[in-house]
């Protein structure tokens, strides 16, 4: 049975726009009416509102501020959970995976490839036949990101325990300020974004064999849980030398009864 790709009818225009004048024999390109523009650089930053002093919010700031609103829920149970974290992972998907095929598109003919082998799911659009060809990739991309998210939201999943340090290690613990809490899913969304945009840019003729997508989707999870885990180390290190800049570290050893009367000097 075909999956039902019509939420992603935004997107689809956006690939028949620019199959348009290198049609793929066998697709259907579905094109006209004053709907079927849309922005050629979705996550590129708007211009600055002189007026109001601040800058429209990003596609990235948008999946932060969902994150956001997701960790302050509360679920019953984790199958609540996974349905609200898949819903975001979807659009990051859309937005991190496709958004990056579509830059290069019509100079790929792999990719074409790629879309002819999803006609097997009864579909006759390009996007959705690539989609399905890809559908083994991306769901193991998806797979992990949804259980590091689900570690990241610690508490308020049901059953949930304390943050791994693995997970902590890619920037994902939770804070105990608000910053911190959105450093925690911008953290997030740029793991996401990385792995998405690795697996993009690194897809191969075969990317539909579930051996050929295993590898895909570990190669393109590895390459940003390495950069995730360069960018916290740095952080750290930074914290710690602010620190240690503050002053000294002095111990004193203080037998019983005895009293130590502390001076500090300096602002």
């Amino acid at each position: 049975m075909a999956r039902d790709y019509s939420d992603f009818s935004e997107l689809e225009r956006q690939f028949e726009l620019e199959m348009e004048h290198s049609p793929v024999e066998g697709f259907e390109l579905e094109l006209g009416g004053e709907d079927q523009e849309y922005d050629e650089d979705r996550e590129a930053k708007y211009e600055p509102d002189e007026e109001a002093g601040f800058e429209e919010p990003t596609r990235s700031d948008e999946f932060v501020d969902r994150l956001l609103e997701l960790s302050e829920r509360e679920f019953e149970s984790p199958a609540e959970v996974d349905q609200a974290m898949n819903e975001i992972l979807d659009d990051i998907e859309r937005e991190y995976l496709f958004g990056a095929i579509l830059k290069n598109l019509s100079k790929n003919k792999m990719l074409r490839s790629l879309a002819s082998k999803g006609l097997k799911l009864g579909v006759s659009k390009f996007l959705p036949g690539l989609q399905g060809a890809l559908q083994l990739a991306r769901g193991n991309v998806k797979g992990a990101l949804l259980n590091f998210g689900k570690q990241a939201l610690g508490s308020v999943v049901p059953g949930g325990g304390v943050v791994l340090d693995a997970v902590k290690s890619i920037g994902l613990g939770a804070g105990e300020e608000p910053a911190r809490e959105r450093e925690t899913w911008e953290n997030y969304v740029t793991l996401a974004r990385e792995a998405y945009e690795h697996l993009a840019d690194n897809l191969t003729a075969t990317a539909d064999q579930p051996a050929e997508a295993t590898r895909l989707a570990n190669k393109a999870l590895q390459y940003a849980i390495s950069k995730a885990q360069a960018r916290t180390a740095r952080t750290r290190g930074g914290r710690a030398g602010d620190l240690r800049e503050r002053g000294r570290v002095l111990r004193l050893r203080v037998a019983p009864g005895e009293r130590i009367k502390l001076i500090i000097t300096g602002a």
